[in-house]
C-alpha cells in the first residue's frame, strides 16, 4: 500500500475502501505500477493500492511473489532467487490490520470464518478483482 502523497499527478478517490485494525476508513485512490530496488542488484515491479495512509506497506504478497524472506535475528533481507542480502534494521510502528471489510459488517463474523480459504487472496488482488466487476457490471451489454 503507498500513502496517496507518494504518486505524482491527479488521484481520483475510488469508491473501494479498506479499513483499518480500529476500523477507521481508508480512502483509496486506485494502483500504481512501482519500480522497488533493495538493493538486491534487481528491480521488482509491483502494483501497489494508492490509500490515504502516512506509511508504505510491502506485504507479505509482495515477499511471496519475489521470494523475499526477513531475518529479524540477522536483521537482513534475503532474496531467495539471487541468494544475496540487504542489510536491514527493525522499526516498531504502530500500522496495525488493514482488511478490505467493513469488521462491524453483518457479514465480518462469517468471513472470519472462512479466513483461512481467504488468505490466499492478496489484498491486491481482492481490490483489483472488486475494481474489474465494478467496470463489467458499469459496462456490460445485455
Amino acid at each position: 500500500i503507498l500513502p496517496k502523497n507518494f504518486t505524482k499527478g491527479r488521484l481520483t478517490l475510488s469508491k473501494y475502501q479498506l479499513f483499518a485494525a480500529n476500523n477507521t476508513l481508508i480512502n483509496t485512490y486506485g494502483t500504481e505500477l512501482v519500480s522497488v530496488d533493495l538493493g538486491l542488484r534487481r528491480v521488482m515491479k509491483w502494483n501497489f493500492i494508492v490509500a490515504g495512509v502516512k506509511q508504505a506497506i510491502i506485504g507479505a504478497d509482495f515477499l511471496a511473489h519475489f521470494g523475499l524472506l526477513v531475518d529479524l535475528k540477522r536483521r537482513v533481507l534475503l532474496d531467495g532467487t539471487t541468494r544475496l542480502q540487504a542489510p536491514g534494521r527493525v522499526v516498531t510502528r504502530n500500522v496495525g490490520e488493514i482488511t478490505t471489510f467493513d469488521p462491524t459488517s453483518p457479514f465480518a463474523e462469517l468471513l472470519k470464518e472462512f479466513h483461512e480459504d481467504h488468505q490466499w487472496r492478496s489484498l491486491l488482488e481482492d481490490y483489483q478483482a472488486k475494481e474489474q466487476e465494478s467496470y463489467a457490471n458499469r459496462y456490460s451489454t445485455c
